[in-house]
């Protein structure tokens, strides 16, 4: 659960700073979907290497 718990607070954070620099919706939709994949991707590579 701990990356759960990190990953969340991490992305709250994001939303946190994007929102204080007037970022627009969809900038932050694109932004947290390329997130999603490159940690999904980092994930995916260290389970192969088990």
């Amino acid at each position: 659960y701990t990356g759960t718990i990190i990953g969340a607070l991490i992305l709250t954070v994001l939303t946190t700073l994007l929102t204080i620099l007037q970022m627009p919706e969809g900038a932050r939709r694109i932004l947290f979907g390329l997130i999603v994949l490159f940690v999904t991707a980092a994930y995916l590579r260290i389970i192969e290497d088990r």
